[in-house]
C-alpha cells in the first residue's frame, strides 16, 4: 500500500465527524459532558507525552551524529548539538506544563519540567543508543520535513485560537448560560480578555476552545509514527498500521477533550482536517523529494 493512500480513509472520518459537530456542537457537549471523568484529566495532562517521547528520540538521534563524527565541519556539529539540547529544554517544558493546567491536575508551573522528562528523556537516550540501528540516508531531510510540517501545524492552531476566540463548555456551564455558545464558523468577536476578567473564568484559555491542540498534537504523533518504517528496515510496508494505531490515539485524545467539556467536537475534528491535510502534502513531498517513490 502506497503511503499516500494511507490518508483516504482517515480523512473519510475526520470530514464526516466534523460536518457532525458543526451541525451538533453543543447537543454532543450536553449529552457527553463529564466535568470529574479522571481519564479525561489523565489525558489533558499526558495525551502530549508520546509525541514528546518521538521529538526525544529525534533529538538523540541528532547528537549521537555529533559523537559519531557524521560531519566534519565544526559549524554543522555546533548547529546540531544547539539544536539537540534547545529543542530538549524546550520539550521538557511545553510537553510537561501539560500536566499543570486547569484541565489536568492543576500542578505549579515548576514541575512542567519533570514531567516533560517522563516522554522526552527516554526517547532522547533511546535515540541515541540506538541511532546504529537507523538506516535512512535522507535522515536530516526527513527531520526537516517532520519538524516544518508539525511547527505549521502548531502555529496554525495557536494562531487560529488567538483570531477566532470561542468559548469552552466548562465556562458556558460554569456562567450557566447555552446562549454563549457560538458555531465555529459564527466567531464572537466580544470574546476578549476583558470578557474573561469580568465573568471571571479561569485564564484567556477558556476563550481558546477552537481549534483542539491537544487533538493535533495526538494526530502529529500518528504522522511521525509513519516514518519509523522508513528508519527501521525490520518494519518496512507496515506504515498503515503504524500510522493508523496513531490515528486511534487521535480520535481517543479527541474524546478525552469533549468529555470534560474542554472542546466541541469540530474543534477536534477541524484541527485533524486541517492537519491531515499538511500531513498529506507533506508525505507528497517526501515520497515524490526525498524517498523517489
Amino acid at each position: 500500500m502506497k503511503n499516500r493512500y494511507l490518508f483516504i480513509p482517515a480523512g473519510v472520518v475526520v470530514l464526516t465527524l466534523l460536518i457532525v459537530g458543526s451541525l451538533c456542537d453543543l447537543t454532543i457537549a450536553q449529552g457527553i459532558y463529564w466535568a470529574d471523568n479522571g481519564f479525561s484529566h489523565f489525558m489533558a495532562g499526558f495525551a502530549m507525552m508520546p509525541l514528546g517521547a518521538l521529538i526525544g528520540f529525534i533529538l538523540g538521534t541528532l547528537f549521537k551524529m555529533v559523537t559519531n563524527h557524521q560531519y566534519k565541519k565544526k559549524w554543522q556539529n555546533i548547529l546540531l548539538v544547539f539544536i539537540s539540547f534547545a529543542g530538549l529544554v524546550c520539550g521538557l517544558y511545553v510537553i510537561g506544563m501539560q500536566v499543570t493546567s486547569y484541565h489536568a491536575y492543576n500542578l505549579h508551573k515548576a514541575y512542567s519540567f519533570l514531567f516533560g522528562a517522563l516522554s522526552l528523556v527516554p526517547g532522547y537516550l533511546l535515540g541515541y543508543f540506538f541511532y546504529e540501528k537507523v538506516n535512512n540516508k535522507n535522515l536530516i531531510k526527513t527531520y526537516i520535513l517532520i519538524a516544518v510540517s508539525v511547527g505549521f501545524m502548531i502555529a496554525f492552531i495557536e494562531t487560529t485560537k488567538i483570531i477566532f476566540p470561542r468559548l469552552r463548555y466548562t465556562s458556558i456551564v460554569q456562567l450557566g448560560n447555552n446562549s454563549l455558545f457560538r458555531p465555529w464558523y459564527l466567531t464572537d468577536f466580544s470574546l476578549n480578555k476583558q470578557f474573561v476578567i469580568e465573568h471571571k473564568l479561569v485564564d484567556n484559555e477558556e476563550i481558546k476552545s477552537f481549534p483542539s491542540g491537544h487533538s493535533q498534537a495526538a494526530l502529529a504523533t500518528a504522522f511521525v509514527m509513519m516514518f519509523i518504517p522508513k528508519l527501521f528496515p525490520k518494519f518496512k510496508g507496515k506504515e498503515v498500521y503504524f500510522f493508523y494505531g496513531g490515528f486511534l490515539y487521535f480520535l481517543i485524545v479527541a474524546l478525552s477533550r469533549m468529555l470534560i467539556g474542554a472542546h466541541y467536537l469540530s474543534d477536534t475534528m477541524f484541527a485533524g482536517t486541517v492537519a491531515l491535510l499538511v500531513y498529506f502534502t507533506s508525505n507528497e513531498i517526501y515520497l515524490r523529494k526525498i524517498y523517489k517513490e
